[in-house]
């Protein structure tokens, strides 16, 4: 019977040893924006936004990553890199919105200045 109990004892403190909490502390997002312009019949300003923090090993840990352009097209919603398109000069805002599968929850913003091409 005491073999018994502390075999079972045991195993329900390796089992607690290696399970998920849900208090593990997860990495606060950031990223990165690249603006580039393309000259065609119209001037278009084309922004690529990269996650960079969380990197791909912690994908799994997401639940979903909302972008907002701050240029008032519809937000992307869980996208990963994304590009947004600027179609005039101008100072804008990109909001990041981070979930976890945890609950937790990020908003992060950054400013974009697209400066216009000289002729």
């Amino acid at each position: 019977m005491k073999r018994s109990l502390l075999l079972i004892l045991a195993v329900l403190v390796s089992i607690g040893m290696y399970a998920k909490t849900g208090n593990a502390k997860v990495p606060t997002p950031t990223f990165d924006v690249r603006v580039t312009t393309i000259v065609a019949s119209t001037t278009l300003y084309h922004a690529s936004v990269f996650l960079t923090n969380p990197g791909p090993g912690d994908r799994d840990q997401i639940a979903n990553i909302n972008w907002d352009f701050g240029d008032g097209s519809a937000p992307v919603i869980n996208g990963g890199p994304v590009t947004g398109h600027y179609y005039q000069p101008g100072t804008y805002t990109i909001t990041l919105t981070l979930t976890y599968v945890g609950g937790e929850t990020f908003t992060i913003t950054k400013q974009v200045v697209v400066t216009p091409i000289e002729p």
